[in-house]
């Protein structure tokens, strides 16, 4: 059972943009695959870096767009970018010093903070940029 499933409601209308959801959507699943299925916590803490790691490279792609396809609303998107790598960043630190386990818990904030972002946040970058002539 995936831990979260892919919804057409998060579709932004910008296929690039959307297929980076859909895989970071993936890596969610692996993660909670790897953590309930009874793998090495290495295992797990190398999937949770790579979301990580694939995030920072999606971010960077909307950040691009945003400056392409000039955004009103892209400092506030960056911020909000900004904030999550901090998180992220400070709890993989916490997982690494044993401070804060791989848990269910960890993997709700990442999914919830996803879900968040795309339907509130990205969903209206697409709007701008399907206006701007971008799919």
């Amino acid at each position: 059972m995936a831990y979260m499933e892919w919804n057409p409601d998060y579709g932004t209308g910008v296929a690039e943009i959307d297929e980076h959801h859909k895989h970071l959507v993936e890596l969610l699943n692996t993660a909670y695959e790897a953590l309930t299925g009874g793998n090495r916590r290495e295992r797990t803490m190398a999937i949770v870096d790579e979301l990580v790691e694939y995030a920072t490279y999606h971010f960077a792609t909307e950040e691009y767009l945003m400056g392409a396809f000039p955004e009103p609303e892209k400092e506030c998107h960056v911020k909000e970018h900004r904030a999550f790598s901090k998180r992220v960043v400070e709890l993989r630190e916490q997982m690494t010093r044993g401070e804060t386990a791989i848990t269910t818990t960890v993997l709700a904030f990442l999914g919830d903070w996803l879900t968040h972002h795309i339907l509130h946040v990205d969903k209206k970058l697409g709007r701008h940029l399907v206006a701007a002539g971008m799919s």
